[in-house]
């Protein structure tokens, strides 16, 4: 832990680190807000874990610190939805330093089906559409089923409603298992992973984070646990898939093996 610790902060001394972090926070601000989705008061779906976990990779815990306080900051200034949190803000710069200590230079093995050795053009492009429509469909029945249950008390859906969000949900999983058995799961690091994920979305982000809006908008913070706590559970298989797919292109492009150095 303390080599990581050592190493990460000596990342600040490197210029091409610097300029890639600043690029990564870029990507991370626009993500948060052009790619999230705001449920309700207390919910809301963003994309900017997967810069954050990318950085993560690359540069550490110690980075992921000041990367995350940086992020939230940033995105505060530029669309801010409230009075400013600096104990929001203390959870992204957790979060990413959970990342940090999880993932700093780790990928998943490297896949060499995925760059064409064994397979042909129409099956890698097939590999490429099974991730894609997995992951709109896993989204898709991710929102339709927080909007479900956060509008459970003045709005009620119909039987079909829920039926495309089961099938939504279980197509998504379906094409993302089959994705994983045609491309060979490193298990390992997968649970890595799941692992990291779940660390975040119930202690830092259901636990913490709702006590931190429970002080600042004067809630009860039971009745704000739950639902908080239910979308971050839902959301950990679907972060964890997200973020090993990324890593494993990362694995097995040996540009961007370059550039986080791993």
């Amino acid at each position: 832990m303390l080599k990581k610790i050592k190493n990460s902060a000596l990342e600040f001394k490197s210029v091409r680190s610097l300029v890639i972090i600043a690029m990564l926070l870029a990507v991370h601000t626009v993500l948060s807000i052009v790619g999230s989705v705001r449920v309700s008061d207390s919910l809301k779906i963003s994309t900017g874990f997967v810069a954050t976990a990318i950085m993560a990779v690359s540069y550490g815990p110690v980075v992921g610190l000041i990367f995350g306080a940086a992020g939230d900051l940033i995105q505060w200034m530029i669309n801010p939805t409230g009075p400013l949190a600096l104990g929001l803000t203390l959870n992204a710069a957790l979060a990413a330093m959970v990342y940090g200590f999880t993932l700093y230079k780790k990928l998943p093995k490297k896949n060499e089906g995925e760059e064409g050795r064994g397979k042909s053009t129409a099956e890698i492009i097939a590999l490429r559409a099974y991730g894609a429509f997995s992951a709109i469909f896993m989204l898709s029945g991710f929102v339709m089923m927080l909007l479900a249950y956060t509008d459970r008390k003045t709005k009620v859906y119909s039987t079909s409603y829920y039926i495309a969000m089961i099938a939504c949900l279980v197509l998504g999983l379906l094409l993302a298992v089959l994705l994983i058995a045609k491309t060979g799961m490193d298990t390992l690091y997968m649970i890595r992973v799941i692992v990291c994920v779940s660390l975040i979305n119930i202690l830092i982000n259901a636990v913490l984070g709702t006590y931190w809006l429970a002080d600042l908008y004067g809630w009860d913070y039971k009745v704000y646990f739950w639902p908080r706590l239910i979308k971050n559970l839902i959301q950990i298989p679907i972060n964890s898939i997200i973020i090993y797919f990324v890593m494993q292109a990362f694995s097995n492009n040996r540009y961007l093996r370059q550039m986080i150095g791993a």
